[in-house]
């Protein structure tokens, strides 16, 4: 899967629908031959070694990045930072900084995504909870949203 905020978007009922499951055509090389580009930068540390599996606690990872992405107004993540440099980068510690649109409690959550050991990382339900607080927990003047009422 691709979890990237280019392939998320919205229906008429402003619902988020996510695009890019599964392998792409030609995933692996091109009609050239050449090998295609992964967005390493989007990708869990467990995923970027050939014997890395995704799971959901990748996808958390990934989900986390994406957020940050709609935060950040669109900028590229990591976009100092070469995508050969990634991996070893990621491993120092290294994270996303704190987006200027975002308060501190959304940008906990990107963080607890970021957690190296994918153990240590949220379920989708957790982070489900924990956005639906912020939420309830907003003045009057914010956008409120409740997933139970459809």
């Amino acid at each position: 899967m691709r979890l990237a905020a280019r392939n998320v978007f919205l229906n008429k009922s402003l619902s988020a629908k996510i695009a890019g499951f599964g392998p792409r055509q030609g995933d692996d090389e091109d009609e050239s031959g050449k090998k295609e580009r992964i967005p390493v930068k989007w990708m869990a540390p467990e995923c970027l070694n050939k014997t890395g599996t995704a799971s959901e606690k990748s996808d958390v990872w990934s989900y986390g990045i994406t957020i940050w992405e709609i935060f950040s107004i669109g900028a590229t993540p990591y976009g100092d930072v070469r995508s050969r440099d990634f991996p070893k980068w990621i491993k120092q510690g290294n994270r996303l900084s704190k987006p200027e649109y975002t308060d501190d409690l959304h940008y906990e959550i990107m963080k607890k995504c970021w957690n190296l050991k994918p153990s240590g990382r949220p379920s989708f339900a957790e982070i489900n909870k924990e956005i639906e607080s912020l939420f309830r927990q907003s003045s009057g003047d914010l956008y409120y949203y409740d997933s139970s009422q459809k």
